[in-house]
């Protein structure tokens, strides 16, 4: 009978053990998941930030491209504006000449 008392309690001891180590790897097993959880929230949190600061960094580099091209459209528009005043001067002296040297022969 003793036999038998000591081999229940052992027994008992023995699935009380197993019961709450179980407990203890179910635990460390949720604090992963926990864990592991909260770095791939923090991973994609970070991803998106990454693409929104590449997003607002190709916007910026577009508008910086459109000002210069609009800045390069101006000086040549500038240009031909000069050049279409220097040819209409050189029309208004040519035509001056020819009345001063009609007025000459006259």
């Amino acid at each position: 009978m003793w036999t038998f008392n000591l081999n229940f309690t052992t027994m008992f001891f023995n699935a009380t053990f197993i019961a709450n180590f179980s407990d203890f790897d179910d635990k460390c097993y949720e604090a992963k998941l926990a864990r592991r959880h909260t770095e791939m929230e923090a991973l994609l949190r970070e991803q998106k930030d990454k693409e929104q600061l590449k997003c607002q960094a190709q916007k910026k580099t577009k508008i910086v491209e459109q000002k210069r091209l609009e800045k390069k459209a101006c000086r040549k528009q500038k240009e031909e504006d000069a050049q279409w005043k220097k040819e209409e001067c050189q029309k208004d002296l040519a035509y001056c000449l020819e009345v001063d040297c009609i007025v000459a022969i006259e």
